[in-house]
């Protein structure tokens, strides 16, 4: 393939819409892969012949050329067209410029993880930022600017229910109540501490929900370059603030918790220590407070990891780098002993396997030590 750039294509799939209204996102990218390799095939077709076969082939080829590129073209102007619809369609439901994951074909029911209310958007996959990278896909494929102002309404919504710990927790609501009951980032400086400790702050990395916000607003921040408004201003500084509350949130031995409210940690209680399995443990469900375990269950502290490395990828600073780098050498020593030198889902303070969830038991775990390999 020598320099050539590697051809870009594919959407990805939008949250499911009820309904004959549930237009899919269609892929322009694979119309120009398609348009790209039949040119390639006739050329290749070409040169399989040669004298008087090639004189006596040429006008058919030059002919199924013509008609190739005029199929592409009828394909590619139909997938735009109906990449415009959903498009308008997806905004017209949108709440904020924010999405849920299901919407009934009346739009009287609406879902997330759980049902949700029209107040409401989702953040945790996919939500939100799911719909915000493939409506910023589409603007890289095709360069028509509605579609990144339809990602940068996503980005809107995201700023706007970002916490004061740095991220955002499964979703935002736009009601007044929600407001008294979560610590925005927007509210700082506006609270009192009595007000303050009535407030829940807690960023969350389970199901990917923080850091596919932060990939997102990563995403576009690089897109569009030097901020043009302070419209992107916002966006940038949300997603400043938003990877400098990944740092803080990484424990001095390199994990992560579930969730992150913002405290200091004290490095004395969380030293770099290998993984031990005790010669006996409660069967019987014991409730902790595991949200603050070291936890690699559903990804993570795979997905934080990946997320500094994307990071450091686009942006070139080393702080997530070594950031990335302590939270492998965390998967390093979180690795059980023989003769089951795999991962559990989540470990407590003394790098014992705990308990989250009934169903959740101290435990080898086969799923989390798969995606552990991967991001190893």
């Amino acid at each position: 393939m020598g320099n050539r750039e590697p051809l870009k294509a594919g959407f990805a799939v939008v949250p499911h819409l009820a309904g004959a209204r549930g237009y899919a996102l269609l892929s322009y990218g694979h119309f120009l892969i398609f348009q790209i390799s039949f040119h390639r095939k006739i050329i290749r077709f070409y040169k399989c012949l040669g004298g008087r076969k090639m004189r006596k082939i040429a006008p058919l080829a030059i002919l199924l050329l013509m008609v190739g590129q005029l199929h592409a073209d009828m394909l590619a102007q139909e997938a735009k067209a109906a990449l415009d619809k959903a498009t308008e369609f997806l905004q017209s439901i949108s709440t904020h410029g924010g999405y849920l994951w299901r919407y009934s074909e009346d739009l009287k029911e609406r879902w997330g993880e759980g049902k949700a209310g029209e107040t409401q958007i989702w953040v945790q996959p996919p939500g939100t930022p799911s719909l915000g990278m493939v409506f910023l896909r589409a603007y890289e494929v095709t360069g028509d600017k509605k579609y990144l102002e339809a990602a940068k309404e996503a980005a809107d919504a995201l700023v706007w229910g970002q916490l004061e710990s740095g991220g955002w927790t499964y979703y935002i609501d736009f009601s007044t109540r929600w407001r008294r009951r979560w610590y925005r980032r927007a509210d700082k400086g506006k609270l009192s501490s009595k007000e303050i400790s009535r407030h829940r702050n807690w960023t969350c990395f389970d199901d990917n929900t923080t850091q596919s916000a932060l990939r997102f607003l990563m995403a576009l921040v690089q897109t569009i370059g030097r901020p043009q408004d302070e419209r992107d201003r916002r966006i940038l500084d949300a997603m400043e603030y938003g990877l400098q509350g990944l740092l803080r949130a990484q424990y001095p031995n390199g994990a992560w918790p579930q969730e992150y409210d913002g405290r200091r940690y004290d490095p004395k209680k969380h030293p770099l220590k290998r993984a031990w399995i005790p010669k006996g443990w409660s069967r019987v469900y014991v409730k902790h407070p595991y949200r603050l375990f070291y936890t690699f269950n559903d990804n993570a502290i795979s997905d934080c990891i990946m997320t500094l490395l994307d990071a450091y990828r686009r942006f070139g600073r080393l702080e997530y780098l070594e950031a990335a780098k302590r939270g492998g050498d965390f998967i390093i020593m979180a690795q059980l002993p023989e003769p089951q030198p795999v991962w559990a889902q989540q470990y407590d303070f003394d790098m014992k396997p705990a308990w989250a969830r009934k169903f959740e038991p101290p435990a080898a775990c086969s799923a989390e030590s798969a995606g552990l390999i991967r991001t190893l």
